[in-house]
């Protein structure tokens, strides 16, 4: 008989897992190379237990921590009590924000308050705040850090209906038909970004260029996550439920190098403006 704290681990919603470890690992490394001297500086410090380490390396690190901390459910979580969550599998509904209807509404679309935009909110506020202890700061730039990632990613914000893309099929991606195939989610954390280069600190070096040769639009510089849901579900309508004719994917599809070419752009723009979101974020956060 399965115990109780693993029956709940596989009954754990799968829309939380977000990018994948390169694409949260690739936000990082842009959101570091466009912090501020001084940022960058309090940043490591904040995240790091050994002194004098340069590089985007704790970010990364931090980037990543809210998905592993799944496989430790009952890690006790200090910032979200005003949530009521206090361990790591009450963060769940935190990674993401599946939309019910034409637009994200916090009312219906959120777990009892519970959303990647209250998450990223929340961090927010305990980095502004000068009652924050150390322990806070660090647990909420953690989080935060994963969480812009994740409101990026356009099937973070897709339809309710589905979780996010997490049940429809997809048999076989390019060459690749495993028994148990993919599901349209996991194509966009994961498969999407390696098929065009499994080396994250590469492909982040790549796209930061991209992002410096170029003057982005002013719209990048807007903090507010919910209209980051919002941009991310025109992009999940638009793109991601759509294949290659323009036909909505059902289960058993089959999605090849039309399909990704149409949307790597997409992905790559996603990671780009979340990394650069980040930063300015934490420019102003991070004191």
């Amino acid at each position: 008989m399965l115990r109780p704290l693993l029956i709940a681990l596989v009954l754990l919603p799968l829309t939380a897992l977000g990018w994948g470890k390169e694409g949260h690992e690739i936000v990082a490394r842009i959101a570091y190379e466009n912090l501020s001297p001084a940022t960058r500086i309090k940043v490591t410090q904040l995240l790091s237990d050994t002194p004098g380490i340069v590089g985007p390396e704790p970010m990364e690190s931090a980037a990543t921590w809210p998905d592993e901390i799944r496989s430790t459910p009952q890690l006790p979580i200090i910032i979200f009590t005003n949530l009521n969550v206090r361990n790591a599998a009450g963060t769940f509904s935190l990674h993401y924000a599946d939309v019910s209807g034409e637009h994200f509404n916090p009312e219906t679309d959120s777990d009892h308050g519970k959303s990647v935009v209250s998450g990223i909110q929340r961090c927010g506020e305990v980095l502004r705040s000068t009652n924050s202890t150390p322990a806070e700061r660090r647990e909420a730039l953690k989080f935060l850090i994963h969480f812009v990632g994740d409101a990026h990613q356009p099937l973070h914000a897709g339809r309710q209906t589905d979780r996010g893309g997490n049940d429809i099929h997809i048999a076989q991606f390019l060459n690749r038909k495993p028994a148990k195939g993919f599901n349209l989610h996991e194509v966009w954390d994961n498969l999407l970004i390696q098929s065009r280069d499994r080396d994250p600190a590469r492909y982040a070096e790549v796209l930061n260029a991209n992002l410096n040769r170029k003057k982005h639009p002013s719209s990048w510089s807007n903090l507010d996550p919910q209209s980051w849901i919002e941009e991310s579900h025109k992009l999940a309508m638009t793109r991601a439920y759509l294949d290659e004719n323009d036909q909505v994917i059902t289960n058993g599809a089959v999605l090849g190098p039309l399909y990704v070419k149409d949307n790597v752009p997409v992905v790559e723009l996603q990671l780009i403006k979340a990394g650069y979101r980040l930063s300015v974020l934490l420019n102003q956060l991070v004191k």
